[in-house]
């Protein structure tokens, strides 16, 4: 398939890549141009409707009626009823599928993830792995392409249409390469968004679309940053991928080459129900429990949002004092370290917030040290709970006599979606040894 699009594909062309979460999903794009030479700019693709992180990410989200019809996907869901056009139906009237992604693992990945006490939703009736997904790839498809209509004006109307390949990537996904680009396929086809064969001369409008495993995203985000080259991944060595999201964390551990479709699974991944959330409920019951008889108790919400927003993820002394501010008219209660509309929280109370995550991480990469079939060189830390100073060099100090390469590529909402396009466009400059490398 890339031979053929390397024959007859436009000279300008467009790459999309959507990574597929749990909670939210993303979408990156960038052109391959062989006109310049022109070294190639990931960007990603702002979606409308109130959602998190400016637009950047939507809600993993599609909503039916009962008639089996889409009544919304994805920043749609998101709307009231007087700002969208669904009428004034109650919840009642339609159903939900979301936390889909488990169910286009493996069935054994999917009994792991159940085992570590992940709620796994069942699909609407009637619904299939990929009926939803065929809806939800529409939807990010015709939103990603209409984005980059609107932000590059000056590119003909054929270059933006013609996107000649489009990534998936599934959070959390399992290593059975050929059942997930099927499923990809099947549900681009049923999206019409598919179809069979590259013609020549003529571009048909339609992708080339594939199934991009997670772990080969953050190896390519790695290779993109400049942390990781081709000498480290000689097939002798294994990367271990430590990815601490909300609600759960996730290690794999495999061998990968440059070039290759797939990693070599090395030891069997391992899911945790335990993730960065784990830190604000600990934070919580303390202050649960060390305000008993404050006149501030039922301000407990306010500072548990504080300290999730913006005292969690700056968290890096264990030796110094942090305020956590909830009280706009500046109330004090001194017997419970409460001035001023803040209440005060040692460093060292902090850490132990982090210590059951901190060790769910070191024994889980630690057994996979000691498990693997190869030994393994480099741990790349990822999810959300990865721009935790604390947590990063908490990790890497009790870690350090195992004489590995601990990477931190740096996490933000539209990371794997960005790493997948650096991917697919390395791969085009395999077929093009004209472009400028990345």
């Amino acid at each position: 398939m890339f031979e053929e699009v390397s024959q007859c594909g436009p000279q300008l062309s467009l790459l999309l890549a959507f990574h597929l979460g749990m909670e939210s999903s993303c979408a990156s794009y960038s052109f391959i141009d062989l006109r310049t030479g022109q070294e190639p700019s990931i960007q990603s693709v702002r979606f409308r409707g109130k959602n998190i992180n400016g637009g950047v990410t939507v809600p993993t989200v599609v909503q039916y009626y009962y008639s089996g019809q889409v009544r919304a996907v994805g920043a749609e869901t998101e709307l009231s009823d007087d700002e969208g056009t669904y009428g004034t139906e109650d919840v009642e009237d339609y159903v939900v599928a979301e936390r889909f992604i488990p169910h286009f693992m493996t069935p054994k990945s999917r009994f792991d993830l159940k085992s570590s006490n992940v709620f796994v939703p069942p699909l609407p009736c009637g619904k299939s792995p990929e009926d939803v997904l065929s809806d939800f790839l529409r939807y990010l498809y015709f939103q990603a392409r209409e984005y980059v209509q609107e932000v590059h004006p000056d590119l003909t109307h054929e270059t933006v249409m013609n996107a000649i390949h489009c990534s998936v990537i599934f959070s959390d996904s399992d290593y059975n390469q050929g059942i997930q680009q099927a499923l990809v396929e099947r549900a681009a086809e049923k999206a019409t968004l598919l179809v069979s064969d590259v013609q020549c001369p003529t571009w048909p409008g339609l992708p080339i679309w594939s199934f991009i495993a997670e772990e080969n995203v953050y190896i390519n985000q790695c290779m993109h940053r400049k942390l990781l080259s081709d000498a480290n991944l000689n097939g002798d060595n294994g990367i271990c991928i430590v990815n601490v999201d909300s609600e759960s964390s996730r290690i794999c551990s495999f061998t990968y080459r440059p070039g290759e479709n797939h990693p070599l699974m090395i030891v069997d991944p391992q899911y945790y129900s335990e993730g960065f959330d784990q830190v604000t409920e600990l934070a919580e019951a303390y202050l649960r429990e060390h305000l008993i008889g404050s006149t501030f108790y039922d301000d407990i919400p306010d500072m548990e949002g504080y300290f999730d927003r913006v005292v969690k993820p700056t968290f890096c002394d264990l030796n110094r004092e942090y305020r956590i501010f909830f009280d706009p008219e500046g109330g004090s209660d001194l017997e419970f370290g409460i001035a001023n509309g803040t209440i005060s929280m040692p460093g060292g109370k902090i850490a132990s917030f982090f210590e059951p995550l901190v060790q769910r991480v070191v024994e889980g990469i630690l057994e996979h040290l000691l498990t693997a079939s190869k030994p393994i060189s480099h741990v790349i830390f990822t999810g959300v709970a990865s721009n935790s100073e604390y947590l990063f060099n908490e990790i890497s100090r009790r870690l350090g006599h195992c004489n590995l390469q601990i990477l931190r590529p740096g996490h933000s909402a539209t990371a794997p979606a960005e790493g997948a396009v650096a991917m697919i466009t390395r791969l085009y400059q395999v077929l093009y040894p004209g472009m400028t490398k990345l």
